[in-house]
C-alpha cells in the first residue's frame, strides 16, 4: 500500500510538471509579443508627413516641426495679410499641434510640453511661427 502511494504521488507530481512545462511553453508560443512602441521621430516622420522634424528633445519633452509653404519669404510678408487662407494657416495649425500632441501620446507614451511650428517658406525662411502657448507670430504683422 505504501508503495503504491508513492507511486501514485511520484506519477501525479511527474504529470504536474509536465503539464505545468506544456502550459509555460503554449503561453510563450501563443501570446503575441508587445511591438514596442515607436520613437517620436519614427512615428511622426511616418504618420506626420506634412511636418518636416526640426528638433526633438526627450529630455524637456519639446517639439519643433517645420510645416513647409509653396511661397517665397516675400509673397508672404506681401500676401500674408490680405489672403485669409493664408492667415488662417497658423491658427490650422494650433489646432494641429493639440491633435498631434494627442497622437503622439498615445502611440509612444511619451508627453510633449513644448511643440513649436514654423511655417517654412520656398526660401527656407520663417514666415510665421506657432509657439508652445498659443502664440502666434508672423511676418505679415512685423
Amino acid at each position: 500500500m505504501k508503495k503504491t502511494m508513492i507511486v501514485l504521488v511520484s506519477v501525479a507530481l511527474v504529470l504536474t510538471v509536465l503539464v505545468g512545462g506544456l502550459l509555460a511553453w503554449l503561453f510563450i508560443k501563443l501570446n503575441p509579443k508587445q511591438e514596442a512602441a515607436p520613437s517620436v521621430e519614427a512615428y511622426l516622420t511616418e504618420n506626420w508627413k506634412v511636418f518636416r522634424l526640426r528638433s526633438y528633445d526627450p529630455d524637456t519633452g519639446s517639439l519643433a516641426l517645420d510645416y513647409p509653404l509653396q511661397f517665397t519669404y516675400a509673397q508672404m510678408k506681401k500676401y500674408g495679410g490680405s489672403m485669409q487662407e493664408l492667415q488662417d494657416l497658423p491658427i490650422g495649425n494650433l489646432d494641429t499641434v493639440e491633435s498631434l500632441k494627442t497622437a503622439v501620446r498615445e502611440t509612444t507614451k511619451v508627453i510633449l510640453r513644448n511643440v513649436t511650428v514654423y511655417g517654412m517658406t520656398s526660401d527656407e525662411q520663417v514666415a510665421y511661427t506657432v509657439l508652445p502657448d498659443g502664440t502666434i507670430t508672423a511676418c505679415w504683422d512685423e
